[in-house]
């Protein structure tokens, strides 16, 4: 086996032998490396029979990689002993493998398709639109009543589209957490004592949502796990034939499980298990107590939940009432940054002033590895740590950390490129991390943005998957309606999910949406000199500043990993203003208003491009309209029944589709390129095609026979998610910073987990984005059109268990929804619901989240570590609480 030097805490880790062990992991820790290791000693020791294999469960499709490539160098000398003694997967495609098998005990035809999170999100905002369009008056008891007509239409218009589309998503994926179809919830709201509007409102767009997946024949990410549950609780004989096949199962990064997934494994644990004698000849007895399942987190680094179903107490309960082990030795950071983590940690615990706030974080605190281990922590460094007390607005503190940044980037712009430091600036959203972006082009910095969406590389397959469909079948009328959309695709990018033609933009799974745009820019700097940011007291010239953009929540290219990330961009839940409060709107998403004659012209190009598309697949024989005579010429039969605008755009149409005929014949990656030329006009998107092109290519070249239907369906797999693609978004291969020495990656703190670099700013780390719950803080999921609970302090004091203190807040509507969805399954009459206090329980785990997620951009750094602060785009915002203890804490 490798050669590999276990540190104290991994070797009490390996001497595992079976049952439950709960590993609470620091940042930092190698829990990668150990559970590797582990299951490389399973396989040594001959623990395993015929047919067995470790399964070794995990996140994303690059920790899938890292495990298989780790287990693998431990066999480098006997490849052959660890032949198919290992499955690595994500949960949703272990979920997937089991439903694979047995699709018909779960209602699935034999051959179901999957949709990733981009589909899902075009039809549940269709289902969305519908619900708007027949009964948008309902949600009128919500909004402010000091809202005045004209507002509140354009509140209906511009602003609900997109509060209920995030409502709607978490309903949806909360019911299905609970195994709710939309029968069964149907019947418990017909039951249901008292009326719960937001639980209706979530069941029909849910409803809604679950019909068009039926219709397609298809399931998304989160049926999977919820049909792999009902197979394994149905089904005995296969889950004893699962339970054998799977002995020992090791999971990884265990605080991001949710009920249902982690309900999935502990069934496949459970029971008995047949284990063979160890090295001593002793055996063990077969385990009642669950099996052998390890589980590896970091329950301080559990940062996913506002946006997933995820819940960090499944796994400390799991710990405290199973054998455990703490992994708190770490050579990732210098002992001042482990130093201030700890402090973070201590703080938290004992005196944060919110006492429900002080089970966010917990031991143990992380220490640095002991002398004489791998890898020796860097040197300790004091000056390193800047947590910069000024008070800049945003635009300040973005010049500030720029010219930070030039300065230090230019100062070690001569070192050989393997010595030069990797640097990272974390934002807290994504619209922030834009505007960082931007300035630092502007200064000629070279950047490395890991803010874009892999969904970009499936939208292009897509595309791409049309064409070669339609000309592998070219007498096909509905196949050329779908090459006719694929080159519009730029009108349907432009449509709004608030303009008249969202259902049709919607309709189509080609459509890419255009936050999944995948820039890969990056320039050279300049020589600039500038002074860093040094100590806690700047001039206003010595410091930073930044923005920020959106992606897709759906960052996977396989079955393999379908969590996302949950960077998609939270300022979509609460940032955008009304027309009147120019303070917070200036800046802040503005443009997704469209200007009237921006409305009227993309409501004309929806018009035409149904009515286009519509007789393109009503045409009886194509030749006619593809290769016509003279006296058989389908356009010319329309010229009396059709506008003259219509038939001018079957004509334009028609000469592109003639050309990319005559290109047929061309080999396939030429073909593809020549179809990317004419279908694409961004630059990425060009870059993807070409890499697909490669990719046929390569295909073509090793399967002689195929021609092009066999190649669009490989572009197929891709699109729907079933074949694994290596596009350039960080997601699909696994970003290293290592491979961008030298250059700023600019990325949102939750995109930062799992990441390491020598220099690290954190931005805007204000009372905004990390409210501690003060009467003063705002929270982003609180709209400024929604109105209050309206109950006064002293009804609260007679009838709530909220505190008093905190004054009336804006509810926060999804918060309420997946409360009347809790209180339609509880059975006692004591845990009804109460509006308001689904709300204010938002907010105390939206404090304890963002408490968290400072605690993971802290512990990115290795060496230093620069912090600010901005007052806000109204100016008022202060330094977070956190920030400020910190402060203080350093400065003496």
């Amino acid at each position: 086996m490798m050669d590999f030097s276990p540190r104290p805490s991994q070797q009490a880790i390996l001497r595992y032998t079976g049952g439950r062990l709960g590993i609470a992991a620091v940042p930092g820790a190698g829990k990668t490396h150990i559970l590797s290791a582990l299951a490389a000693q399973i396989i040594h020791n001959d623990g395993l029979q015929d047919g067995q294999e470790v399964l070794i469960v995990t996140l994303v499709n690059s920790a899938v990689d890292n495990f298989e490539a780790r287990i693998k160098r431990f066999f480098a000398e006997r490849p052959i002993q660890a032949l198919y003694k290992y499955r690595v997967r994500t949960l949703h495609g272990l979920a997937h493998d089991i439903v694979r098998e047995k699709p018909a005990r779960v209602g699935l035809e034999e051959r179901f398709s999957i949709i990733d999170e981009r589909e899902a999100g075009f039809i549940r905002r269709e289902a969305v639109n519908a619900w708007l369009a027949s009964h948008a008056e309902r949600l009128d008891d919500y909004l402010d009543p000091a809202l005045d007509d004209s507002k509140r239409d354009w509140v209906r218009r511009q602003q609900l589209p997109e509060l209920l589309d995030s409502l709607a998503m978490a309903f949806i994926r909360s019911s299905k957490d609970r195994l709710l179809t939309p029968e069964s919830l149907r019947a418990k709201l017909d039951s249901s004592l008292a009326p719960l509007p937001l639980a209706e409102l979530g069941w029909s767009i849910y409803a809604d949502y679950q019909r068009a997946l039926a219709y397609r024949g298809a399931v998304d990410f989160d049926d999977l796990i919820r049909l792999a549950l009902t197979l394994l609780e149905s089904d005995d004989e296969y889950l004893e034939r699962l339970r054998f096949r799977y002995p020992f199962i090791l999971e990884d990064e265990a605080q991001d499980s949710s009920l249902s997934q982690q309900r999935i494994l502990g069934l496949l644990s459970g029971g008995v298990v047949s284990i063979r004698p160890d090295e001593h000849g002793a055996t063990r007895p077969p385990d009642s107590n669950g099996g052998n399942w390890v589980r590896v987190g970091d329950p301080n680094q559990a940062i996913f939940e506002t946006f997933t179903t995820a819940d960090p107490e499944l796994l400390r309960q799991f710990i405290a009432e199973n054998p455990s082990q703490d992994m708190p030795e770490s050579g990732r950071s210098q002992q001042s940054i482990i130093s201030l983590a700890n402090h973070l940690i201590d703080w938290v615990m004992s005196s944060h002033p919110i006492p429900e706030a002080r089970t966010s974080l917990s031991l143990p605190h992380i220490e640095p590895v002991p002398e004489g281990y791998e890898p020796v922590n860097p040197p300790d460094n004091p000056e390193a740590i800047r947590l910069i007390s000024k008070k800049y607005t945003p635009e300040e503190e973005l010049e500030a950390v720029v010219k930070s940044v030039k300065g230090y980037v230019d100062s070690v712009a001569d070192l050989p490129d393997e010595q030069k430091p990797t640097i990272a600036i974390l934002v807290p959203r994504n619209n922030r991390g834009i505007e960082v972006i931007d300035a630092l082009k502007k200064r000629g910095i070279e950047t490395i943005e890991l803010i874009s969406s892999t969904s970009n590389t499936r939208a292009a397959a897509g595309s791409l998957n049309y064409l070669l469909s339609y000309l592998a079948d070219p007498q096909s009328a509905s196949k050329l309606s779908k090459a006719y959309r694929v080159w519009r695709r730029d009108w349907r990018e432009g449509m709004s999910l608030r303009g008249g033609s969202s259902s049709e933009a919607y309709r189509d799974p080609t459509k890419q949406s255009p936050d999944e745009d995948m820039s890969l820019r990056g320039t050279k700097q300049s020589p600039d000199e500038d002074t860093s940011l040094r100590g806690t007291k700047q001039s206003p010239d010595e410091v930073m500043s930044l923005r920020g953009t959106k992606q897709s929540p759906d960052e996977d290219m396989s079955l393999r990993g379908t969590k996302q990330s949950p960077d998609e961009d939270m300022s979509l839940r609460g940032t955008k203003q009304s027309p009147d409060d120019k303070g917070i709107a200036s800046g802040q998403r503005t443009s997704l208003a469209m200007t009237s004659d921006e409305e009227g012209v993309a409501m004309s190009r929806s018009a035409l491009l149904a009515t286009t598309s519509t007789l393109l697949r009503k045409m009886v024989n194509v030749e006619n309209f593809v290769a016509p005579s003279q006296a058989d010429d389908w356009l010319a039969g329309l010229g009396e029944s059709e506008a003259e605008h219509v038939i001018q755009e079957l004509s334009e149409f028609r000469v592109y589709v003639q050309r990319w005929l005559n290109a047929v014949t061309l080999p396939i990656d030429q073909l593809v390129l020549t179809l990317a030329q004419d279908v694409f006009s961004k630059a990425s998107d060009l870059a993807l095609a070409h890499k697909l092109a490669l990719v046929l290519r390569q295909a073509a070249n090793g399967h002689a026979d195929w021609r092009l239907p066999e190649l669009s369906s490989e572009l197929a797999l891709i699109a729907r998610n079933e074949r694994r693609f290596i596009g350039f978004s960080s997601d699909d291969s696994g970003f290293d910073p290592e491979r961008h020495r030298g250059a700023v990656v600019v990325t949102t703190m939750h995109k930062a987990k799992g990441l390491e670099w020598d220099r690290v700013y954190l931005m805007s780390v204000n009372n905004y984005d990390f409210p501690s719950l003060q009467p003063y803080d705002r929270y982003i999921s609180e709209k400024w059109f929604v109105r209050s609970d309206g109950l006064d302090t002293s009804e609260k004091s007679a009838r709530s268990t909220r505190p008093p203190e905190y004054p009336n807040k804006r509810l926060n509507l999804e918060a309420e929804a997946l409360a009347q969805l809790s209180a339609l399954e509880s059975k006692s009459e004591y845990e009804w619901y109460e509006e308001g206090a689904a709300t204010a329980q938002s907010r105390l785990d939206y404090v304890k989240e963002r408490l968290r997620l400072l605690y993971v951009g802290i512990t990115r750094a290795k060496k230093d570590l620069i912090v600010t602060w901005n007052s806000g785009r109204q100016g008022d915002a202060t330094p977070s609480l956190a920030m400020s203890e910190l402060m203080g804490w350093w400065e003496k």
